[in-house]
């Protein structure tokens, strides 16, 4: 797939305009920095994106390889980049290789305190995920190589036309061993490489997050994203 020319292509469905930068919902104006959202849930259980139950908070602290465009409700067919820059696929549809972004870093927090982020910690979360993990059957008989350490290359055992769509759902998220390793599980410390910061996190009461003063993703004035502080 290139992912640079599914991203210049205009959305026709709906008659919405979706090329980067230019979707249909952004504001004419210069976004403005700065103030709290508050989102009312439904109570959540713990954290722990590998298991099932209410799981709070976790979609602005991780990030997965790729994702929906989601530029209107219901865009699933456009896959966007996220911590995967490109991916290429085999002409047997078996081999998908993923080339990943060199200049992401894990959240500044105990214990992954900011380390680089690399192939090595996908094939981990891979691992976790075929073990014991809530998408083991996504994963199922996919094995792996990494070359190198920004990139990395799944064997499929057959030909899938939904693998691209498994790696981009919601849950699929890569996530740092060293949480499983010093907690045993995810269900009550985050600490990913999105651009939001776990700050509080009570049972079936409120996750509080704040800005990650190192992402990756940049924003329309050039800043670091998020917009938001909180």
């Amino acid at each position: 797939s290139d992912t640079e020319a599914i991203a210049k292509v205009p959305s026709q469905q709906q008659g919405r305009e979706c090329t980067a930068g230019k979707e249909w919902w952004r504001a004419g104006s210069q976004p403005k920095r700065g103030g709290e959202l508050v989102i009312g849930s439904s109570l959540f259980d713990h954290l722990d994106v590998t298991k099932a139950g209410r799981i709070a908070g976790f979609n602005q602290v991780y990030t997965g390889l790729v994702a929906y465009r989601a530029c209107f409700f219901g865009d699933y067919a456009p896959i966007a980049p996220r911590l995967a820059k490109s991916w290429e696929v085999s002409p047997d549809a078996k081999t998908w290789t993923f080339k990943l972004r060199t200049d992401v870093k894990w959240q500044d927090l105990p214990p992954v305190n900011g380390r680089g982020f690399t192939a090595a910690d996908v094939a981990w979360t891979v691992d976790l995920q075929q073990k014991e993990g809530l998408l083991r059957s996504f994963w199922q008989g996919v094995t792996y190589t990494t070359p190198d350490p920004y990139t990395i290359v799944f064997q499929l055992p057959e030909a899938d036309a939904d693998f691209i769509g498994k790696v981009a759902d919601y849950r699929n998220l890569i996530l740092p061993h060293e949480i499983k390793e010093q907690k045993g599980d995810f269900r009550t410390l985050a600490v990913g490489t999105g651009s939001y910061i776990l700050k509080e996190f009570r049972v079936s009461e409120w996750t509080q997050a704040e800005r990650n003063p190192n992402y990756w993703e940049t924003g329309l004035d050039g800043k670091p994203l998020p917009y938001l502080d909180s």
